[in-house]
């Protein structure tokens, strides 16, 4: 996540807890995890307590990307 800025979403398939770490470190808005993968309980716990929004889709990472970038979200 070298080039990851403030604001952004960050689309995984990660679900440890060093992904909530990561996105309050960039200050990221969300992580959107992808292809149903199960988080677990201490992960959201922590992710609520950095104010880090952690959603979940069905979709592949591909998809979604691509599905965001239609709708107008490019970086």
């Amino acid at each position: 996540m070298a080039k990851g800025t403030e604001g952004m979403a960050w689309i995984t398939i990660q679900t440890h807890i060093n992904v909530i770490a990561v996105a309050s470190l960039h200050d990221f808005s969300c992580v959107i995890v992808a292809e149903s993968c199960e988080v677990a309980q201490d992960v959201l716990d922590k992710a609520a307590e950095e104010g880090i929004q952690v959603l979940r889709s069905p979709l592949s990472s591909y998809k979604l990307s691509g599905m965001l970038y239609e709708l107008g979200v490019k970086n």
